[in-house]
């Protein structure tokens, strides 16, 4: 893979970062782009570093497997927002909206507090479709859902 600007070029092995992924982690990688901020999506402020968030990403990559496959589940968003949780690193957290509290209690920036956990769905929503799209943008029509319909 090549990066950097015209004038300083950077190439990256793409089979040798593979190789160094956790197992099963490859087809989960979309997901984790875009439920963690990227061109199209926003991000979650204030949770972690990218490092940091990478390193959650190899323990619990698990929680993100089926996102942006098929029907977005309420399976599917409790899944995404416990990865979010673990982000965070609230281990004894059930929800964001715990999670919220808990920061809270310790801040007086509201900034600096995850989003709710309704505003978090639409998050996940918004990186599920995201994900559909780049899963099928190799396909000349892509069988897209109707955006409106994965919002409601």
């Amino acid at each position: 893979m090549m990066a950097g600007t015209a004038t300083k070029r950077k190439y990256f092995n793409i089979r040798a970062i593979c190789a160094n992924l956790p197992p099963g982690s490859i087809s989960v990688h979309l997901p984790f782009h875009a439920l963690n901020g990227c061109d199209t999506m926003s991000y979650i402020f204030n949770h972690t570093t990218k490092v940091s968030a990478w390193n959650t990403f190899k323990e619990k990559h698990h929680l993100l497997k089926s996102l942006c496959e098929g029907d977005l589940t309420p399976k599917k968003i409790k899944d995404a927002e416990m990865f979010i949780c673990t982000l965070y690193k609230w281990k004894s957290v059930g929800s964001v909206n715990e999670g919220r509290a808990l920061l809270f209690s310790k801040t007086v920036e509201p900034e600096a507090v995850p989003p709710t956990e309704d505003a978090l769905e639409l998050h996940i929503k918004r990186a599920h479709y995201q994900g559909f799209v780049w899963k099928h943008e190799a396909c000349q029509y892509p069988d897209l859902p109707n955006p409106d319909e994965i919002m409601k």
